[in-house]
């Protein structure tokens, strides 16, 4: 008796990854795949809805057909096409190709990375978001009767909320204290400046307080001496 495939969560990575190249190929449908791997249409829509999975032989001739690693198919952190250097980097960081192009592509993102990840904020932040998503499945889990967990919706639903300000306040935080001493410095050297520019400016006003003194003398002049 032949071993059965090991099957995966529909939400998996290999499921969902054939789901949406088959989507966004018009002119590659389930049909088109079953014919190329030598399967039926209904195997390759257990293999997107996660029901089996392809053997080694299926799983290269979908690579092939997409033109993507067999790497990129199985596993979330994985670059989509086969480059060494990238899939080295994304097996040690645990970041995806994407990240990866932006990061290592901009300058500034990259820089604005390098100080998240160097602050006390960004496990604070990580932490909360982890507990945030963790509350708002298990609230929703709940609700369709999916999950064994006790805990009243309400009280999930709340504590999703509060995790998820911490996790705001937390970046706000770090926000703030990023530029805080660049800030300071701009406000000392405005206060200096003010108060260099004030002598000048109570200078310019005494003028214009004289000038129309004088103007006003002038006229009072010219109209005693008609």
């Amino acid at each position: 008796m032949p071993r059965k495939k090991k099957s995966f969560d529909y939400n998996d990575t290999f499921p969902t990854r054939l789901r949406n190249l088959i989507n966004e190929n018009k002119d590659v449908t389930q049909d088109k795949v079953a014919e190329i791997v030598g399967v039926t249409r209904q195997t390759v829509g257990n293999w997107c809805s996660g029901d089996s999975s392809p053997d080694a032989a299926a799983l290269c001739k979908i690579a092939d057909i997409f033109d993507v690693s067999i790497d990129w198919l199985m596993r979330e952190n994985a670059p989509q096409k086969i480059n060494a250097t990238l899939a080295a980097i994304c097996d040690y960081t645990n970041l995806n190709e994407k990240a990866i192009n932006i990061i290592s592509s901009d300058e500034v993102f990259a820089d604005f990375i390098n100080h998240l990840m160097e602050s006390e904020y960004a496990i604070l932040i990580a932490e909360s978001l982890n507990a945030a998503n963790e509350l708002i499945t298990n609230a929703r889990d709940a609700l369709c009767g999916e999950t064994s967990i006790k805990t009243p919706v309400e009280t999930l639903y709340e504590g999703f909320r509060l995790n998820r300000f911490e996790a705001i306040n937390e970046f706000t935080l770090f926000v703030n204290n990023r530029y805080k001493k660049a800030e300071s410095e701009y406000r000392k050297h405005y206060l200096e400046m003010g108060k260099k520019l004030m002598p000048c400016i109570a200078m310019t006003k005494s003028d214009c307080i004289t000038l129309d003194s004088e103007e006003e003398n002038d006229g009072e002049h010219n109209t005693t001496k008609k």
